[in-house]
């Protein structure tokens, strides 16, 4: 027998471990992988990411609506970073701060660990921290009582609150025990500063989620065009971060540990960008034919309209495997006419000929329900009429299962 060698070039190689991230990256909702990019960018020196357009906002805007109307502390300060500053890097500095933040709103690590797990200068961390301190509710990020109540203070920009400040800072535990003394100022004027200090929020983070909500987003939106055909495009998909534009010159270094820290971020960036851009295509690609596929059925409701698709037909139509394709479909939403479909639910699981296992269902429970008597040989031999050809067995199995669902 004559072996023949294929040559396959480098360029058609996938590794492995780049594929199974890829799998991994396509199998997440829309939710999922917002939280996922953000947790890569928080620990990846390598890549930009701008997640917030730069246009100016209002804060004063922002109703009043209480802390847990916002879902967590976290992405309540992540959503005012991103429209304070356009610095990505003081941005992925302030969202690991605002994530690193207890129940109360207090930061808790030493500068020294924080310096660390963001992976920046003293300096640059400083100034995002500053940041993440102007954000609301004020005192948030405060290492001590003290100077969380400091912090509401200063926002006052009152030169009046001055002996409030001092108090705040340096005179806590006197001010407990009722016997506060600041040279220069009377009882009277103390006790003023205290009381002012005894309003201020001592716990600003308290009333937050220490979790966010969640709520199901769509990855998919139908929409109708002026033809009456089905268009389909992907929504609440996060940015894809990119490579900074001088990642080279980190490459330069002469410690070669440094440089190879740098190589494995640049080899994952790359990695999960790639996987982020293949779940794009993909998940397009799989909802386009299905959408395509049962636009009948979509416009009308009528479940007796649902084409035949099984996921292994899928598959082939679009040159990949079927795990692929249940992964992309399997809790992934579209949105059409403002109600949520899952798109697994466009899928049919067999069939006979032109007629889907659910179409098929369908007609069996409408002749079960207008002929309740009838056996199951006369409804195969009705089903026969119409160009459905199953067994009387067959029907049975789809009857009881259309019992176990009524």
């Amino acid at each position: 027998m004559k072996l023949e060698t294929q040559l396959v070039t480098r360029a058609d190689v996938v590794p492995v471990a780049l594929v199974l991230q890829s799998l991994n990256v396509l199998s997440m909702g829309a939710e999922e992988l917002q939280k996922s990019v953000q947790e890569f960018v928080n620990t990846n020196p390598i890549v930009d990411y701008r997640p917030v357009s730069a246009s100016p906002y209002d804060f004063s805007s922002i109703p009043d609506r209480g802390g847990k109307e916002f879902g967590s502390l976290a992405e309540h300060i992540e959503f005012q970073l991103g429209v304070m500053t356009n610095d990505a890097e003081l941005f992925r500095i302030g969202t690991i701060i605002a994530g690193s933040l207890d129940r109360n709103g207090y930061l808790r690590d030493s500068l020294e660990e924080m310096v660390h797990i963001c992976g920046c200068s003293v300096k640059r961390y400083r100034e995002a921290l500053a940041l993440v301190q102007a954000c609301d509710p004020l005192g948030v990020a405060a290492s001590c009582l003290g100077e969380c109540l400091a912090i509401q203070l200063k926002a006052m920009e009152d030169p009046g609150v001055s002996l409030a400040i001092e108090i705040a800072e340096n005179h806590l535990y006197e001010m407990a025990d009722g016997a506060v003394y600041v040279d220069g100022y009377s009882d009277e004027e103390i006790e003023e500063a205290c009381k002012l200090i005894r309003s201020l929020n001592p716990r600003p983070g308290s009333g937050y989620e220490t979790e966010a909500i969640n709520y199901i987003l769509p990855d998919v939106l139908i929409e109708e065009d002026e033809n009456g055909g089905l268009q389909v495009s992907l929504i609440n998909q996060p940015a894809c971060p990119v490579l900074f534009e001088n990642y080279r010159d980190y490459l330069r270094v002469d410690d070669e540990n440094e440089k190879e820290y740098i190589r494995a971020n640049l080899a994952k960036a790359r990695s999960f960008i790639y996987a982020i851009k293949q779940r794009e295509q993909t998940i397009f690609s799989i909802a386009n034919l299905a959408v395509q596929r049962q636009a009948d059925y979509l416009k009308s409701g009528d479940l007796s309209l649902l084409q035949p698709l099984t996921m292994a037909a899928c598959a082939k139509l679009t040159n990949r495997s079927v795990s692929t394709v249940s992964r992309c479909v399997g809790d992934k939403y579209a949105e059409y006419k403002g109600h949520l479909i899952l798109l697994k639910t466009l899928f049919t699981s067999g069939g006979v000929g032109d007629a889907s296992r659910e179409h098929i269902v369908e007609r069996i429970r409408s002749i079960s329900d207008a002929n309740p008597g009838l056996s199951d040989r006369a409804i195969a031999e009705e089903l026969a009429a119409e160009g459905i050809e199953i067994s009387r067995r067959t029907v049975n199995k789809y009857r009881n299962l259309y019992l176990e669902e009524k």
